[in-house]
């Protein structure tokens, strides 16, 4: 009775630890994406932080190339 009684609490404990551990993955994770604003490219659709976009006239674009590339 003792031995099954000592196994279920260390699972218990087991199982509580895990989850605190993913809870504090994910509200880590979602802290380094919200402080940044994202825009999406005008040539290819994929989002980039505002700080690293490549602004051509009218357009907003991920790289140099897809701004070159979308010169008339």
């Amino acid at each position: 009775m003792f031995p099954k009684l000592i196994i279920g609490l260390l699972i218990i404990v087991l199982v509580f630890s895990v989850i605190k551990k993913v809870k504090a993955r994910l509200s880590s994770s979602k802290a380094s994406i919200s402080g940044r604003k994202v825009i999406q490219c005008k040539y290819c659709g994929t989002y980039v932080p505002e700080e690293e976009c490549v602004k051509k006239g009218s357009g907003i674009f991920c790289s140099r190339a897809h701004a070159d590339a979308e010169e008339p």
